[in-house]
């Protein structure tokens, strides 16, 4: 990572003295916002930022089919997806997708696949895009399955499904009885798909039809099979984009086998009119960003985290962490009064982004304020959003122009938030799914009288934000009735970058911690000692931990990077 600051505090503080005592009033340049789909909320000069202001508003499409068939009619020539091929940077316009998706629901048809479950287990690709559309909208449902699970978990979840067929990047030995076909076989499909009678127009799609089946990440037990329609994600993709208004073209960076990844990093920025340049590998993610300077990207926390902590690493082998941090209070301070310095001042850090980075969207776990606090110092936005699979899967996300500390956002229009008397965040609305394939029991513990119980524990205040506290599964009773959120602990300790990875849990009626450090050296461990004496000191006797122990591995994840608990806490005991 380049040298990330390149104006001198000691030039910059008297400069920034000087204009917040003559309070220089300019007026912030608002960011284009949307595209000609989108009737904009037109700004005033006296709207202040982070205050209520109207959703905006956008054409509602009534099912995945609709959503293809608007863009091609507004934007039928304007880029859609973009990725790379050995050297070379492909482009598929809006109606060149359509047209590929035509040819492969004929190849479905001419074949007689219809009514059937088929599993896609590939990396991202405009493969996977095309064939997720070509499965759902010939009368089949999708199962997006990670690449990356043991060859046993995907059996586990290919028999959950009843899956018939499936489309795959790596062979694999697949269970007697599903038919596989390679995913590099699509171009075969479309050329072939081409030749058949177009029957594309002629589709009706009915909106209560299952559509897909996302499983569950089984970060305390075995993935369920979430049983999501047409209308499902529908009603997701047309409220949220209510709340929130894409600005510019975006990198994919999420597994599209993952709800978030697909139906939020893909399909509604799709529906914004926006292009998605597809990247193909993890390790390629911050050259891909450099490359394609997007002003929009999708991460969960620990790519956020990541990105933090490299960050920091970098700028204290440079600068002095005190100076570093008064150069921050004080962009912050001249933003009060409309002068925007922080792309200049911390040009570096942009540049490990492109450039061009205005929004970091986050969702798939909680995030922590002091995160979004530091990177709005340096001059990008984090919105915190709220999502589970269940629910299509976004339930809130903090808008452009109005966000709370501490919130995963307001909740989006049309979906109802109680709070039920355990204080857990119930759910009813058109975005909550039709239940778990093939698990009648357990979705008759969660959903009840169309209310889903997320589980998660939390609070809304009197503008429909959302707050969590934990999730009730994960929530440790101690004997003398204490209540305590371990992510709230692992939250606050793993800020130190000296941990790279903590789960906390219970053992003996006591707090114990495991913690995978930065790095196996001496140092290191010492440095945690004192971060855990510091928080034991900080804290009440039940939220101190007792014992701790360092791990030489990660701990295992899920797709979206969340520690799977069960296992973590299995390994310890």
């Amino acid at each position: 990572m380049q040298s990330v600051f390149f104006i001198d505090l000691c030039d910059f503080i008297p400069f920034s003295v000087i204009l917040l005592e003559k309070s220089v009033s300019i007026r912030l340049t608002r960011i284009r916002e949307g595209s000609n789909i989108c009737k904009k909320y037109q700004e005033s000069d006296t709207m202040k930022d982070n205050q209520p202001y109207p959703l905006y508003q956008m054409y509602e499409i009534t099912d995945l089919k609709d959503l293809i068939d608007r863009q091609v009619k507004i934007h039928p020539q304007a880029p859609a997806f973009q990725w790379k091929s050995h050297k070379d940077i492909n482009t598929k316009t809006r109606t060149e997708f359509q047209q590929d998706i035509k040819a492969s629901i004929n190849w479905f048809k001419h074949h007689n696949i219809h009514h059937e479950t088929i599993a896609i287990i590939a990396s991202n690709s405009y493969a996977y895009l095309v064939l997720f559309f070509g499965i759902v909208l010939s009368e089949n449902i999708a199962a997006p399955i990670d690449k990356e699970a043991s060859l046993e978990d995907m059996h586990y979840m290919l028999a959950l499904s009843d899956t018939d067929k499936v489309f795959y990047e790596e062979e694999k030995e697949w269970p007697q009885g599903i038919e596989a076909f390679s995913v590099s076989t699509l171009d075969e499909m479309i050329r072939e798909g081409k030749n058949d009678p177009d029957t594309y127009d002629a589709i009706e799609i009915d909106p209560e039809t299952v559509c897909a089946y996302f499983f569950t990440s089984g970060t305390t037990g075995h993935p369920k099979a979430v049983m999501l329609t047409h209308k499902n994600l529908a009603t997701d993709i047309n409220k949220a984009c209510k709340n929130f208004v894409l600005t510019g073209d975006t990198v994919s960076v999420l597994p599209f086998h993952h709800c978030f990844g697909l139906i939020t990093a893909i399909f509604k920025v799709f529906n914004y009119g926006k292009k998605t340049y597809i990247n193909t590998s993890l390790r390629r993610v911050q050259k891909t960003l450099q490359e394609q300077k997007p002003q929009t990207i999708f991460l969960v926390p620990l790519f956020v985290e990541t990105f933090h902590k490299r960050i920091w690493t970098e700028i204290r082998k440079e600068h002095p962490e005190e100076k570093v941090q008064k150069m921050m209070q004080h962009s912050e301070q001249l933003l009060k009064v409309g002068i925007d310095v922080r792309k200049k001042m911390f040009k570096g850090i942009q540049d490990v982004f492109g450039g061009n980075l205005q929004y970091i969207i986050c969702g798939g776990a909680f995030l922590d304020n002091s995160y979004i606090e530091d990177f709005h110092a340096w001059g990008i936005t984090i919105l915190n959003g709220y999502g589970i699979t269940e629910c299509s899967p976004v339930v809130a996300v903090n808008r452009n122009h109005f966000i709370k500390k501490g919130s995963v956002g307001q909740v989006l229009e049309g979906v109802q938030v109680r709070i039920n008397e355990n204080d857990e965040v119930c759910i009813k609305s058109d975005i909550v799914m039709k239940g778990y394939y093939g698990n009648e029991e357990e979705t008759e513990k969660v959903l009840q009288d169309g209310w889903f119980n997320t589980q998660d524990i939390g609070y809304l205040d009197e503008d429909n934000f959302l707050f969590l506290n934990g999730r009730k599964k994960n929530l440790i009773i101690l004997s003398n009735g204490e209540n305590v959120s371990p992510e709230q602990i692992e939250m606050n300790l793993s800020k130190h970058e000296e941990i790279e990875e903590i789960v906390v849990y219970a053992r003996n009626n006591q707090l114990w911690a495991a913690i995978y450090p930065q790095n196996q050296e001496e140092k290191t461990g010492k440095e945690i000692d004192r971060i855990i004496q510091k928080y034991n000191e900080d804290n009440p006797m039940a939220k101190r931990i007792v014992h701790y122990r360092l791990r030489s591995t990660p701990f295992e994840k899920t797709p979206t990077k969340k520690i799977i608990r069960s296992k973590a806490i299995g390994e310890e005991q």
